[in-house]
């Protein structure tokens, strides 16, 4: 349904080849890459097993397919001894399945008269100038193996389900009733233990049994403790009806003297909201903020070895294309590089910060409530803490490309690289965090983040250069 709704809303109004068989081999094409694709992100949401770790490495994983699917560097730009990833990236087969559909129509067949090239037509010649495949057979061959990719990437999911544990600290416990028949406390006379039993309905409708009072024995399951809490009770007591209103009428007296200030007491008056001045909640929650995210190995240590990760690859992938500047494919290479370095490992931070800003919010909302300090302090303070987290990050990544895709070492050069980076990389993690604060919870913050974060690589300048967008779409260019 979603190839068909995309491919009827873009195939003519884009101008693709007007022929049938164009349209619907399309259609296969854009099928096989979003089973190729849920396949794969299942695989890593089962091997994540959490939201920060699952939402890193999606966007790693969609990287790595991109950057080596032979578009954002040419498949005879890519060095020996990284082509294995070109073969082995899905975008690949997707992308010379989609090329060949459009370039090997008869639209494209006028002679080819530039002799740089051989190849007989227009159409071959854009394919080979690109390192596409230009037989028309290899649009089957391609199909197949993104069908092979899904299958593939459905056993690793299996896989991954039946033989991973769960990275939960839950201490919730099954109870052993055999155990718990056997089980004698000391302190007891030699009686056994009886078990109390609370039937709760929930607002599902479902029971909910809750065991108390017996010995924690057994398997530990990977979800918190049930808690419940009781509001509003009526109790009921089979008492007099006189003895019950002498009670009434002597409580509202109580309550009508307790609450007549007496001669010369004073309104309880605070001169300001919060105990403490607002500096002094900025430094509170800076420290809290600090040990927060020192304390948080799955979200920082994650970030920064992604970061040492993705620099290296994309060092192998780009190596020394900084220096290669003799040809026009040596331009859209470095250029490439550029906005994939930028790009894609922001919108790491991105997806990574959405929830542990949602589970800050929670602490957030209950300790405001309490009076410990207003919004400011705390926004200045995850900020802050973000930012000086930000700039590490963005150091150790500037040194590793700037190093080894091989730019011009000069202080200005490297200082200005740096700076790009790291305000680039800061207004990525912002967006995330004001997404969350815009939104109920972190699932619906990750809807809007990939339209926006979709609509900005759209309009980076990169996929279509300012001069080719229609005159409507200046304007959100510029956005």
């Amino acid at each position: 349904m979603e190839s068909a709704i995309w491919i009827v809303f873009t195939y003519y109004t884009i101008g693709f080849a007007p022929a049938a068989s164009r349209f619907f081999r399309q259609f296969l094409a854009f099928f096989a890459i979003h089973q190729m694709s849920l396949s794969l992100f299942r695989f890593i949401a089962a091997v994540g097993r959490t939201q920060v770790v699952a939402n890193t490495l999606g966007t790693f994983a969609l990287l790595l397919v991109f950057v080596l699917g032979g578009f954002i560097i040419a498949k005879d730009d890519i060095d020996p001894w990284m082509i294995w990833g070109y073969y082995l990236s899905p975008m690949m087969y997707a992308q010379n399945a989609l090329v060949m559909n459009e370039f090997l129509d008869k639209r494209w067949s006028a002679n080819n008269t530039d002799p740089r090239i051989d190849a007989p037509t227009v159409g071959k010649v854009l394919l080979k100038s690109r390192g596409f495949y230009t037989e028309d057979y290899l649009f089957w061959v391609c199909v197949g193996a993104l069908f092979g990719f899904s299958v593939v990437f459905n056993l690793c999911f299996i896989g991954a389900l039946t033989f991973l544990n769960p990275m939960a600290d839950s201490k919730a416990v099954v109870v052993n009733e055999e155990d718990n028949k056997n089980y004698i406390n000391p302190n007891s006379g030699g009686r056994k233990p009886e078990s109390i039993k609370m039937q709760v309905r929930n607002s599902s409708s479902e029971i909910i049994e809750a065991v108390e009072d017996t010995p924690r024995k057994g398997m530990v399951l990977p979800f918190k403790p049930l808690a419940l809490v009781f509001n509003h009770i009526n109790y009921y007591v089979d008492m007099p009806a006189m003895f019950i209103d002498e009670v009434m009428e002597w409580n509202q007296e109580l309550i009508k003297e307790l609450s007549t200030p007496t001669l010369g007491s004073n309104d309880l008056y605070f001169p300001t909201k919060y105990s403490q001045t607002f500096l002094t909640q900025c430094k509170a929650c800076f420290w809290k903020q600090y040990w927060s995210y020192w304390r948080d190995p799955g979200y920082n240590a994650i970030r920064f070895f992604l970061t040492v990760i993705i620099g290296i690859l994309f060092g192998l992938i780009f190596w020394n294309k900084g220096q290669q500047t003799t040809k026009q494919q040596d331009l859209i290479n470095v250029l490439g590089a550029m906005y994939t370095a930028v790009f894609f490992l922001g919108s790491t931070n991105t997806s990574a910060v959405l929830a542990v800003v949602a589970r800050e919010r929670t602490v957030f909302y209950r300790e405001r409530a309490a009076g410990m300090y207003s919004e400011m302090p705390y926004a200045f303070a995850q900020v802050a803490i973000e930012i000086i987290y930000t700039a590490i990050q963005s150091l150790i990544y500037t040194l590793i490309l700037f190093a080894m895709i091989g730019f011009e070492w000069t202080a200005i050069k490297f200082l200005w690289f740096y700076y790009y980076i790291l305000t680039s990389f800061v207004y990525f993690t912002l967006y995330g965090m004001m997404l969350t604060a815009l939104t109920p919870n972190h699932q619906i913050a990750a809807i809007v983040m990939s339209f926006f974060l979709s609509f900005w690589n759209l309009f980076s300048g990169f996929l279509i250069p300012r001069t080719y967008c229609a005159a409507a779409a200046q304007d959100m260019k510029v956005l």
